[in-house]
């Protein structure tokens, strides 16, 4: 399958995951790989915001309000998030920036329909310590923009 992609995007790829040649054409002939690229423009307008929406007896110290900015679908930006981040509260982050990033993927509207998520303490009244309920927010580019500067 011929493709559009200009071979500067390629090259970008090639150095940014630091590719050999030979991986680099695995990398090229996966049959999404193409398909991916030609929308990441479209993902890189997709801010998500995930904001704390609820929190009780968290040992991190996670409180309502707390938020996690990943601006363009990748890495979370670290200056403009909240200070802390427990991993047992990743996962669901995780899963929710993959259903997202399938949606974009696929032309969808990006947020799915279930942008929520928990830590995976299950809290006091099950015998856990804490609980702490996440839910996932697009921003407005203008928003993100005024928010970063």
């Amino acid at each position: 399958m011929k493709s559009n992609i200009p071979a500067k995007v390629w090259q970008y790829f090639k150095n940014t995951m630091n590719y050999t040649d030979d991986e680099m054409k695995i990398f090229k002939e996966q049959p999404r790989t193409s398909q991916i690229i030609s929308r990441l423009e479209a993902l890189a307008k997709v801010p998500v915001v995930f904001e704390v929406v609820e929190s009780h007896g968290c040992i991190v110290g996670h409180k309502k309000g707390d938020s996690y900015l990943f601006p363009n679908g990748g890495a979370m930006d670290t200056k403009n998030s909240s200070p802390i981040l427990c991993p047992f509260l990743m996962p669901p982050m995780s899963r929710i920036m993959w259903i997202l990033q399938e949606r974009v993927w696929e032309g969808l509207s990006p947020l799915p329909l279930f942008a929520m998520g928990q830590c995976d303490d299950v809290g006091l009244k099950c015998n856990g310590w804490g609980k702490v309920i996440i839910e996932a927010k697009l921003m407005d580019l203008t928003e993100l923009e005024t928010e970063l500067t």
